[in-house]
């Protein structure tokens, strides 16, 4: 697992996403990083861009669905330029693919980036 690119602004929140496993099997939402959708840059912890190919990407994520009652979260803002942003995310529709099984502590506030780029749900 890498470290997470901007770790050394401080980022307290974003230790919550690095202590999550990576995902070596299916993980249930309870066991996923989860994540708090922020729109503001500088209350941010993480910002990332949404890469549309894996191999663009620095990682991938599973979204296993909400977790409205995490309490420990990172703070992330989706870029619309790859340039402003601390980690290129690719989202697989596979747990068993991703680096990461994030779970989304506010889906209610997904930004439309994310939402353009989430993958269809796999069949079962």
């Amino acid at each position: 697992m890498t470290d997470w690119p901007g770790a050394g602004r401080g980022l307290a929140c974003a230790a919550a996403l690095l202590s999550a496993p990576a995902a070596a099997q299916p993980l249930p939402p309870m066991m996923a990083a989860s994540v708090t959708f922020q729109p503001q840059p500088q209350l941010a912890d993480v910002v990332i861009y949404l890469e549309a190919f894996a191999g663009m990407a620095q990682e991938s994520w599973f979204i296993a669905g909400p977790c409205r009652t995490a309490i420990r979260h990172a703070r992330v803002r989706v870029s619309p330029f790859a340039s402003g942003a601390d980690l290129r995310v690719h989202l697989t529709p596979f747990a068993l693919s991703a680096d990461r099984v994030i779970c989304l502590r506010n889906p209610e506030a997904m930004p439309q980036l994310f939402r353009k780029a989430m993958p269809p749900p796999s069949a079962p």
